[in-house]
């Protein structure tokens, strides 16, 4: 008879967070790898949800798991169980070292459109509860008995459409090799092999704590009796001690060595990206200066009493390009010359929300008038916003610009990683640049429709590139991640402006 496994952490099992589909063989195959390792695990099918157990106790234990291995489907993206186990994971935090993702094949992570449709789903779920909820409260009956616990949290929380954008952005953006081809191909060892080592060190920590635990109770014990033999031994405890207490420090060293290891590709395509970023910047001085050149050759021939004039240009053109009448204006050395605003439209400071705008369209509106309904820009597709429908444009005069999708993700990729960063009391995200001691930050403002939701912890801004006539790109982000993404249009989202440097 084979021997059970020696489990390396029992005390924190790995959590399996995933939705049941008729062929599950992948999860009973990554279960088994997990098993052969020694790595304890829990899923809803193997005793973790026992009989009368409160599912939604359940998807808040996986949650909270210091360990989780998420499978991502099509049904996982579309099932408010699932996507309410997301959302606590969210909670918890620390997801980028404690969330070990696989991607099914259905799931087809790559395809936007899916992503949207999912989005569709989700929403009409959410309406379905509503409609429910309403008929309660129409025909006399308490809601509460007649919901389910999960149903409840959708009608508290509409974010899971952010959650479901936080799946999407976090498959993106971390493990990039964690679609199911790939593990089947290696037998699953990518995922295993660090899930081992984090499972590893977080039991030697635990247990490292328990026994300290233990000794300092029998040390008390022993100090209540006199002799000898008891002083040897509690020489001897608080000697283990302190190596047990140097297991941890150690622990807590590997941890940030774990975290080094994750970003250790990202600081190898930083540095080449910096390298590019100040060979860019050697193009445009060459370029300027050949411009300049040619700029003094040509003056030659203008009148002399053109003099005053062109310096008094120069003087305002070097003057606009760190500050204007609504903002500072930031460079932070991108590849393109952008130039960012350093607060949001409308905003008095760069911690303030400024004033919400569907995409599209140039005024604020009125709390819970950001609807389908009320949207003025249905039909149109450009694959630029207008100047007449960009709503930076049309608040701060003509050289300002709602940002590309490029030119968002030029901010993400030639900065610094962006730091999760509180100021003046408002939650956001900072980006600073890798060449000048330059930095922006956006805030958390959530977003608007029908109602206001989730400032403080996500952030929404409009780019000004189309996605088809439903949706258009939009820059994401909170605490864990920053991502470009597409949303709705109808979406009340706040707009950071952009303009060129030369």
């Amino acid at each position: 008879m084979k021997n059970e496994p020696n489990y390396i952490n029992p005390k924190n099992p790995v959590y399996i967070s995933y939705a049941w589909i008729e062929d599950d063989n992948d999860v009973l195959e990554i279960c088994r790898v997990m098993l052969e390792n020694g790595i304890d695990y829990r899923r809803d099918k193997d005793g973790l949800c026992l009989y009368k157990k409160n599912i939604a106790e359940v998807e808040k234990e996986i949650g909270d798991g210091d360990a989780v291995v998420v499978i991502v489907s099509r049904k996982y993206m579309t099932s408010l169980h699932t996507m309410n186990e997301w959302h606590n994971i969210l909670d918890k935090g620390d997801i980028a070292r404690r969330v070990f993702v696989v991607v099914l094949e259905d799931a087809e992570i790559s395809n936007d459109k899916k992503i949207e449709e999912y989005h569709a789903v989700l929403k009409q779920q959410f309406d379905d509860i509503k409609t429910k909820y309403d008929n309660c409260l129409k025909e006399g009956h308490k809601p509460g008995k007649l919901l389910k616990p999960v149903e409840h949290s959708a009608l508290d929380n509409l974010g899971f459409l952010d959650d479901l954008d936080s799946l999407y952005a976090f498959c993106h953006n971390y493990n990039r090799g964690s679609k199911i081809e790939v593990h089947r191909a290696n037998g699953f060892k990518e995922i295993i092999e660090p899930l081992k080592k984090y499972v590893t060190e977080l039991a030697e920590a635990a247990n490292a704590k328990e026994t300290i635990k233990e000794l300092k109770a029998q040390i008390a014990n022993l100090k209540q009796e006199s002799g000898a033999a008891n002083n040897e031994i509690i020489h001897e405890y608080e000697s283990r001690i302190k190596d047990l207490e140097k297991l941890i420090y150690d622990y807590k060293e590997k941890i940030q060595d774990l975290i080094s290891t994750l970003s250790q590709k990202d600081k190898v395509i930083k540095q080449k990206d910096a390298r590019i970023a100040e060979l860019q910047s050697k193009i445009t001085e060459l370029e300027n200066a050949s411009k300049k050149t040619a700029q003094q050759s040509s003056s030659s021939i203008v009148n002399d009493r053109h003099a005053p004039l062109m310096e008094n240009n120069n003087m305002m053109l070097q003057k606009i390009d760190s500050s204007s009448s609504y903002c500072n204006v930031i460079d932070l050395g991108l590849p393109s010359g952008t130039l960012w605003a350093d607060r949001n439209i409308g905003a008095l400071t760069p911690e303030d929300y400024g004033s919400y705008f569907t995409w599209g369209e140039t005024e604020p509106k009125n709390e819970g008038e950001y609807t389908w309904d009320t949207y003025k820009y249905k039909s149109e597709t450009p694959k630029t916003l207008p100047p007449d429908h960009d709503a930076a444009t049309a608040n701060w005069g003509v050289e300002w610009q709602m940002p590309t999708i490029k030119q968002f993700d030029e901010l993400i990729k030639y900065c610094e990683k962006p730091v999760w960063k509180e100021l003046n009391g408002k939650n956001g995200m900072e980006f600073k640049s890798k060449i000048y001691e330059k930095t922006i930050f956006f805030p958390a403002v959530g977003y608007k429709y029908e109602k206001f939701d989730h400032d403080g912890f996500y952030g929404h801004y409009w780019s000004s590139s189309d996605y088809d006539v439903f949706s258009a790109w939009s820059f994401y982000f909170f605490s864990d991640l920053a991502a470009t993404v597409n949303s709705y249009r109808k979406f009340g989202f706040s707009v950071r402006a952009v303009r060129c440097k030369n």
